[in-house]
């Protein structure tokens, strides 16, 4: 399902900009205790390493329009 929440241009600025901050200034197991905290429904922001790369997290989306999830509408038959 694609939830539109900018355009792919912005899209495609932030999630190359994501990436390349995780990859790197995370270790390998610093990303995967992020991604497991995550997945278990606990939010990671009190991990040491994501507080340390959040500032730069958050020049990723500086500028960036970003709009609540909108699921696609259905079409009517």
């Amino acid at each position: 399902v694609q939830l539109k929440m900018t355009d792919s241009a912005s899209a495609n600025k932030v999630c190359s900009c994501t990436i390349n901050v995780q990859a790197n200034q995370l270790k390998l197991g610093e990303f995967w205790e992020i991604q497991s905290t995550a997945m278990k429904g606990k939010n990671p922001s009190t991990l040491p390493a994501l507080k340390r790369i959040q500032g730069d997290l958050d020049k990723c989306r500086a500028g960036v329009k970003m709009n609540p999830p909108q699921l696609p509408q259905q079409s009517k038959k």
